[in-house]
């Protein structure tokens, strides 16, 4: 993610829509700062430190982070505010538990978390 804008700001995710609370505990999610350029993460570098920035499950996010009041502010490296032009990469793995809850052993197809958008958002300090 490149800030654009022109005044330092605070950045927030967050995920405003609700997500399907069955599969939402049975899924792991982590997101993790760094860099790198490609879509695969392939070349993809954590930050030296404090490089996990959430380590949870997607029901726990989205019930934590769901709007930016509360969104999950981070900055880049030791800052304390974006500025024009810094740059963060954000890898995100996303992971369904095995558990036979969550695949619904025996009785057909698993849950499934339906859409939903993660949402970053700046506002000027």
């Amino acid at each position: 993610m490149t800030y654009g804008g022109s005044l330092a700001s605070d950045v927030k995710l967050y995920l405003p829509d609700a997500i399907n609370a069955q599969v939402g505990d049975y899924t792991n999610l982590t997101i993790t700062s760094g860099t790198g350029t490609t879509a695969a993460c392939t070349d993809f570098t954590a930050d030296a430190t404090n490089s996990t920035v959430f380590n949870g499950t997607l029901k726990g996010f989205s019930t934590a982070y769901n709007s930016y009041a509360n969104g999950l502010a981070d900055f880049p490296l030791a800052k304390t505010k974006w500025d024009t032009n810094d740059a963060v990469t954000y890898k995100y793995r996303v992971e369904l538990q095995d558990n036979n809850t969550a695949n619904k052993a025996g009785g057909g197809t698993g849950y499934q978390s339906g859409t939903h958008k993660y949402v970053w958002e700046a506002r000027n300090q």
